[in-house]
């Protein structure tokens, strides 16, 4: 038996080898994303709404046509144009886009009554309450994901002068973003400008009548905040004037107003105005 034969053979049990330990390792890389993805899409199923592509409610159809400016940024999306190709060939049991609509300059300077004051008179109604329930939706167009809360009223700040609110009643107010599921598949789509509002915490909100279904929405992205004992945290990514709730040293830390009273005094303040 040549040198070169035993050589030849000695190499081929090592790349054999090899190859084993290889394939092995990415069997248990492949196992353990599978297992991550089922781990992840059994918390995020907890909370989608199981839809039907294509189907929506009267009231939903209506509400859908108030994110129409989504389907520009899903247009310009190198992968995902519409939110039913999740479904089609998923990479996974969870698939999500994240935009940040909004988030395009740097606010100048203002003080937090004069930023409140001019927020107020954009909206039709400002309110404290609790949502209570949620349900999301594929908008007609199939570019985003919306969401429609139920919202009980505990407060009224600023009264709708078209369509008087009641504490304790129930309203809608619809939102951009929110989870579905189809076909055993979570589809996720995120407006770090909207984040969404937390179930059963107090929340404020600055809201726009929809005469359509009576329901609202927000009147801007910085206009809704979660009172969160004694600090209040927007609800939204996206930055505020400068003097409102950050200065220019304090950008990059966690944003929240840090006194809950002097807000709802503001509030209350600049509502009646």
């Amino acid at each position: 038996m040549s040198k070169s034969f035993v050589w030849g053979f000695i190499a081929g049990v090592v790349l054999l080898i090899v190859a084993g330990v290889g394939a092995s390792r990415l069997q248990d890389k492949n196992a353990r994303l599978k297992a991550e993805d089922e781990k992840r899409y059994q918390i995020e199923v907890v909370d989608a709404t199981p839809v039907q592509l294509g189907v929506l409610t009267e009231q939903q159809r209506i509400h859908s046509k108030h994110f129409a400016y989504y389907k520009r940024q899903a247009d310009s999306l190198p992968i995902y144009s519409k939110i039913s190709e999740f479904f089609v060939n998923p990479r996974g049991k969870v698939m999500e886009t994240i935009v940040c609509v909004g988030l395009t300059f740097m606010p100048e300077s203002e003080t937090a009554e004069r930023f409140f004051s001019d927020l107020a008179q954009k909206s039709d109604a400002i309110i404290r309450g609790k949502a209570t329930r949620k349900v999301s939706q594929i908008t007609e167009d199939d570019a985003f994901i919306f969401t429609d809360y139920d919202v009980v009223v505990t407060e009224i700040y600023k009264d709708n002068a078209a369509a008087p609110l009641e504490l304790e009643k129930t309203i809608t107010v619809t939102r951009p973003g929110g989870k579905v599921v189809v076909n055993g598949i979570v589809g996720k789509a995120t407006d770090e400008c909207f984040t969404p509002l937390p179930l059963n915490h107090d929340v404020v909100l600055f809201l726009k009548f929809i005469p359509e279904t009576g329901a609202y929405k927000a009147t801007q992205d910085t206009g809704s905040f979660e009172l969160d004992g004694a600090k209040v945290r927007p609800l939204t990514e996206d930055h505020f004037p400068f003097g409102v709730i950050e200065d220019r040293q304090s950008l990059l830390q966690i944003r929240v107003i840090q006194d809950a009273q002097l807000f709802l005094q503001t509030v209350r303040t600049v509502s009646n105005k």
